[in-house]
């Protein structure tokens, strides 16, 4: 529900012998029920050739699936686990306290981020190479400063989202024990978009300048056009991967905001440039 309280300021100028006066009053609180998002129908149609082996097309709003390929079936989410264990990050630690890197995080495979021990860091500043570079030393950093098991609270946010066939082996997605389906993920997504949409605002930026740094996007679909953030990944078990956000116009005119989730994909942006015009033709609202 949403509220709007006005305030009222009403002005007197007295009679000779009495002073100015401020009369506050304050209005009876004006109670709007939300509005139900429009009902989205598809209309389907022979689905593009993609190189993703699974996928999970659905509108943000409603959850009505658009187009779907094996969305049933768990594969490695390579660093889309990322923006799950940032997610947590983000509400489980006092996010001004300062952390020191340390050889053990920067030991950690691969370079992205550019973490360097000895530098301190406010727990909140790892969130944007985790999320922007994808930088494993930062996932790493997450997990050893989170009060208390963090594999189980990313567990606890999927079963929120219930997304039952989601599991987690480490914060940064280089364990191929990092599983969901397609249409878990897209769950998951649907849950973070909710409650912690800044953290798409986030995958939105093209670079953070930060004193020690500067983190840069490096994710191959936050320069198409309608763009609203998300997460991608890569591994050799998991091919490419990525849960994202655009808005998509579809065919009676309307802007939508449409969820994508790709699994072992060649080509994350080719494939997602197939599927946006399938997604416009195929939808419309009642």
């Amino acid at each position: 529900m949403t509220k709007l309280f006005v305030f009222v300021i009403l002005s007197f100028v007295g009679v000779p012998g009495f002073a100015l006066g401020l009369i506050f009053v304050a209005a009876a609180s004006l109670v709007t029920e939300p509005v139900a998002p429009l009902a989205l129908t598809v209309s389907p149609a022979e689905l593009p050739d993609v190189s993703a082996q699974s996928y999970y097309v659905f509108d943000l709003a409603t959850g009505v699936p658009i187009a779907t390929k094996d969305e049933e079936t768990p594969r490695p989410i390579a660093s889309v686990t990322k923006l799950i264990a940032s997610t947590v990050f983000f509400t489980g630690v006092q996010l001004g306290q300062p952390v020191t890197i340390n050889a053990t995080d920067v030991a950690t495979e691969g370079e992205s981020g550019r973490l360097v021990a000895g530098d301190t860091y406010l727990a909140r500043e790892l969130i944007f190479p985790a999320l922007l570079e994808s930088s494993n030393d930062a996932a790493t950093v997450q997990a050893r400063v989170y009060p208390g098991d963090m594999l189980a609270a990313m567990e606890a946010l999927a079963d929120r989202a219930e997304a039952s066939d989601v599991s987690f082996a480490d914060t940064s997605g280089l364990s191929s024990g990092n599983k969901a389906s397609a249409h878990a993920l897209a769950k998951v997504l649907t849950l973070i978009a909710a409650e912690q949409p800044h953290l798409f605002d986030i995958t939105r930026l093209t670079k953070y300048v930060h004193t020690n740094t500067t983190w840069l996007n490096n994710n191959p679909l936050a320069i198409l056009p309608g763009y609203r953030g998300g997460k991608h990944g890569y591994t050799n078990e998991a091919g490419r991967t990525a849960v994202a956000i655009f808005t998509d116009v579809i065919a009676t005119g309307e802007p939508r905001q449409i969820g994508y989730v790709l699994l072992g994909s060649d080509d994350l942006k080719s494939d997602i440039q197939a599927l946006r015009p399938y997604v416009s033709a195929a939808t419309r609202l009642e």
